[in-house]
């Protein structure tokens, strides 16, 4: 009784072990895709702090200024497109601190 008691100790832990090892493998490749779209998701947090900053940055100016760089381009002619956010943004920026000085 002890032998295959013995031996049946033995195939259960082989089938065991080889089950955690394909679990093991499963686990690991799982992190990796996990790691490659953290990544993409970190990026896309940075821009939209970015964004999220402009904004901010919008919102704490005069309203009118905004709304009138809007309408008007840099030469004062009307414009269908506006300027890159970044401009726009530095441009409230210095009419803002032109005003407060």
């Amino acid at each position: 009784m002890g032998m295959w008691t013995f031996l049946t100790i033995i195939i259960v832990t082989s089938i065991l072990a080889g089950t955690y090892s394909e679990y093991l493998k499963k686990v690991s490749k799982n992190h990796r895709e996990t790691g490659s779209e953290l990544e993409i998701l970190r990026g896309d947090i940075k821009k939209m702090q970015k964004r999220i900053e402009n904004l901010e940055i919008i919102a704490a100016g005069e309203p009118d200024d905004f709304s009138e760089s809007y309408k008007t381009g840099q030469n004062g002619e009307k414009n269908n497109k506006s300027r890159e956010p970044e401009e726009e943004v530095k441009g409230i920026v210095e009419k803002r601190r032109n005003k407060s000085w």
